[in-house]
């Protein structure tokens, strides 16, 4: 890897895997862009992007029109909330209290549902899976290096937070997806500190988390740790592939991996792969070693977004570039990403509304 210059990929796939190929005809229109949103640090889209949520360090939570121009509700906690949003299509939301707790909520953070304290430290990532209808997997981690799931039930006749199983893990997470592919289990993607794996847990026969495999994501088969992975994104390829882009700790300048994670292969024990990166890529995006890069797949331009030191970035798959959005330029502190909508929080407190335009006629 010390070899590649800025336009080196590496490559396992022979070519044979169709990228989405960033849409150059989309054009960005700013909605709004605002300081007088005091002492924010998080946003998060509500009911798609019609409503946009925005917590900030007098323990508020504040819901604004999709403009941010009119504030629609305010709600006061005895905590600062970081971790919040709406649970992926349904109506509830959810929020997570500094002691482990997370609380469950109707549409607005007003009529609590249920409410589990599901670590003893502050909870740093949490991932919510569709089981059936009515309920979902809740996956966290938490500061005191913990592995949780549960079991979320929200019907007319009952609203339940069950826990599952919970383990230690041997590093803090840095990353966190949860998948549920054409089975009843859910697979839990993982990164650490000083770790270059990617790590998947699932739930084995008696309902208990289980590793199930590890990813390589460096060629040193005597060595787990060469870089980190500071950001985890899931999306599909144009013919249904699934695949993994993790954001690396490269400095000075950020490397993207493409995984393809397995799926129909049995597993006889622990398995290490060595040969599930698809592609390697170099960017241009800028970082140093105490960057926290924020990566996000945004569907309207099927390509890849990275809020990180000096602003926004894209990132097209298909041809290995990456170039600088003519965004606010500070550090990127939150992104969340509708359809064809983001919000952006940065560190001077400015946040950003973005949309994307029609397509340009040629």
């Amino acid at each position: 890897m010390q070899d590649l210059n800025l336009n080196s990929i590496i490559t396992n796939d022979n070519g044979s895997l169709k990228l989405p190929s960033w849409n150059h005809n989309i054009r960005f229109k700013r909605v709004t862009q605002t300081n007088t949103v005091k002492l924010a640090i998080g946003s998060k889209f509500l009911d798609g992007s019609s409503r946009i949520c925005l917590s900030n360090a007098s323990k508020q939570l504040k819901i604004f029109d999709s403009a941010l121009n009119n504030l629609v509700s305010s709600f006061e906690f005895p905590h600062i909330v970081k971790l919040y949003g709406q649970i992926l299509d349904s109506s509830f939301v959810y929020l997570c209290t500094y002691d482990g707790t997370l609380k469950i909520y109707k549409a607005d953070f007003d009529v609590e549902l249920v409410s589990l304290k599901l670590h003893n430290r502050v909870i740093n990532h949490i991932e919510f899976c569709k089981k059936g209808s009515d309920s979902w997997y809740v996956v966290s981690t938490a500061v005191n290096k913990t592995l949780n799931i549960s079991e979320l039930k929200l019907s007319d006749a009952e609203h339940q937070l069950v826990p599952l199983s919970s383990i230690t893990i041997p590093s803090n997470c840095t990353s966190l997806k949860c998948i549920m592919w054409d089975t009843i289990q859910p697979s839990i993607f993982l990164t650490r500190n000083d770790c270059s794996q990617l790590v998947c847990y699932t739930l084995n026969d008696t309902g208990s988390l289980s590793l199930a495999y590890n990813i390589a994501l460096n060629t040193a088969q005597f060595s787990t740790y060469s870089f980190e992975i500071r950001s985890l994104c899931f999306t599909k390829a144009p013919d249904g592939t699934p695949f993994l882009v993790a954001a690396t700790s490269h400095i000075p300048y950020m490397r993207l991996i493409l995984i393809r994670p397995p799926m129909d292969e049995p597993l006889n024990g622990v398995k290490t792969y060595y040969d599930r990166i698809v592609k390697n890529f170099a960017t241009s995006i800028p970082q140093t070693f105490l960057s926290q890069p924020i990566m996000r797949y945004l569907p309207a331009t099927d390509g890849m977004i990275v809020g990180i030191d000096d602003g926004v970035y894209a990132f097209d798959l298909q041809k290995a570039e990456s170039w600088k959005l003519d965004f606010h330029s500070a550090t990127v502190k939150d992104i969340d990403v509708a359809a064809s909508r983001m919000v952006i929080l940065f560190s001077d407190k400015c946040v950003e509304v973005w949309d994307t335009d029609s397509p340009v006629d040629h």
